[in-house]
């Protein structure tokens, strides 16, 4: 009696372990950033994920826009998902795209502020992007420990968001220098 005790409390503390780790991974669109990329891409294709035109993107819909999707790995497992807003904007009105997730965030209970401000309407985006090379970007913490930045990039007097989904755990940490 005493060592089935022993094996069903082993059992108990197995799966309590795992069901612990998997609660504090950290997830993109609720979907854990782990596994393969193969695994991760499968699931973005349940949400609306397509093979997008370039080779290694995808294209769907994040936070009610057009998005491309990007997957970084590490020794073959996923630590970033890399996401650019197609659609390209005037200052004025990234400015306020910028301003509007800025709030998002800030209003979701499951994310803590870390760095970045909001803008104001007569931020010189231009000005500063390229005379000054200055960033605008923004980065929070969730939870279980997701990394999420966003910054505003330009091309050609036009301005879109970019924005990363880290699982620091996965992340390259220096052991092939």
């Amino acid at each position: 009696m005493k060592k089935v005790f022993i094996i069903i409390l082993s059992l108990v503390a197995v799966v309590a372990i795992y069901a612990q780790n998997s609660l504090n991974v950290p997830k993109f669109m609720g979907i854990p950033i782990d596994g393969t990329e193969q695994q991760m891409i499968e699931k973005l294709q349940t949400k609306g994920f397509t093979q997008g035109k370039d080779e290694g993107w995808l294209e769907g819909k994040f936070n009610g826009q057009d998005v491309g999707l990007k997957l970084m790995t590490n020794k073959g497992k996923v630590y970033r998902v890399f996401i650019v807003y197609y659609r390209t904007e005037s200052k004025k009105v990234i400015i306020n795209e910028y301003n509007h997730l800025f709030e998002q965030f800030k209003n979701n209970k499951n994310y803590k502020y870390s760095y970045g401000k909001q803008l104001n309407d007569n931020e010189n985006l231009s000005y500063h992007l390229a005379m000054q090379d200055k960033s605008y970007e923004a980065s929070w913490v969730a939870k279980v420990g997701t990394i999420v930045w966003f910054d505003i990039i330009s091309s050609n007097g036009r301005y879109s968001l970019l924005l990363r989904y880290d699982n620091p755990k996965n992340r390259p940490n220096g052991e092939d220098l």
